[in-house]
């Protein structure tokens, strides 16, 4: 097994595990003396992160080398604060690939098991902020809530499923699923940092009940949502612009104008994953459609 010449001996492999799965070993038995020879982890994990600080040849924390989770604190001498984000960071990190492991079997962000690096306190960036830059997520002291990290993580996978460049219309739907990542990871990890913290099931999203789901909801003049079982139908959306003269119907008319480009023009608004953004002229004709 070890690759090493040996003695050939018969022996018992037995497979030990619970109702759960979340144990799983290979003991393997001398068939004559009753000797443990080997015993083998039989749960096979594909997450592999690192964490370096200041550059990404810094590496203070590294899982393949099987340093600890949670993180201890006075951790390679860092700060308090330090063990916080660097705990944030492989937090967010795992809970990400488990989202998108759950979703679509992908094997961290490349789908070929690369390990997902980190550069905490990166200099390189300006702060209060954080990237992802081809090859590790990087992040400001203090920048690492969970929906942060899911969210940049969400840009590494964006960039190699989709390859969608950063600028114009692809750049605004990278950032926009990006969003999305970071808030469907900040709403199942339980670690109840959201307000207010709930899974959407059927027709909580659906209905306005300004103060109990939404105790923060602006004041609006009309609001319209389907409700419940009607929750899976088609729908018509009436945007109408409130007070504000001219600038309050040009904003309503921004919405309006998107989604009707984005329904009778798909291939037009979204030309292959950002190759190439339309042109002044082509947008023009589409609006007048």
């Amino acid at each position: 097994m070890q690759g090493v010449s040996g003695e050939n001996h018969l022996a018992y492999e037995v497979e030990v595990a619970n109702s759960a799965i979340t144990v799983r070993e290979f003991v393997y038995i001398d068939a004559h003396s009753g000797a443990v020879l080997d015993q083998i982890n039989g749960i096979y994990g594909d997450l592999d992160r690192e964490v370096s600080e200041v550059s990404l040849a810094n590496v203070i924390w590294d899982e393949s080398a099987g340093d600890p989770d949670p993180i201890p604190g006075g951790w390679a001498g860092g700060s308090a604060q330090q063990v916080i984000d660097w705990q944030n960071e492989i937090d967010g990190a795992r809970e990400t690939y488990n989202v998108f492991s759950s979703m679509a079997g992908w094997d961290s962000y490349d789908d070929a098991g690369a390990t997902m690096r980190t550069v905490n306190n990166d200099p390189n960036i300006s702060c209060p902020n954080a990237t992802w830059n081809g090859t590790s997520t990087n992040y400001c002291t203090d920048v690492t809530g969970d929906d942060t990290v899911a969210h940049e993580w969400g840009h590494a996978y964006t960039d190699f499923t989709n390859n969608l460049i950063y600028p114009w219309q692809s750049g605004a739907l990278s950032e926009s699923y990006s969003d999305i990542w970071g808030e469907v990871v900040d709403l199942l990890n339980g670690r109840q940092l959201d307000t207010p913290d709930v899974v959407r099931d059927a027709g909580y999203c659906s209905s306005n009940e300004e103060g109990a789901n939404f105790p923060s909801w602006p004041e609006t003049d009309t609001v319209r949502w389907l409700s419940g079982e009607s929750d899976p139908n088609n729908a018509i959306c009436s945007i109408q612009a409130g007070a504000g003269g001219t600038d309050a119907q040009d904003w309503a008319q921004i919405p309006k104008s998107l989604a009707r480009l984005q329904a009778l023009a798909p291939k037009k608004i979204y030309p292959g994953h950002g190759r190439r953004p339309i042109s002044r002229e082509e947008f023009a004709d589409l609006v007048n459609i």
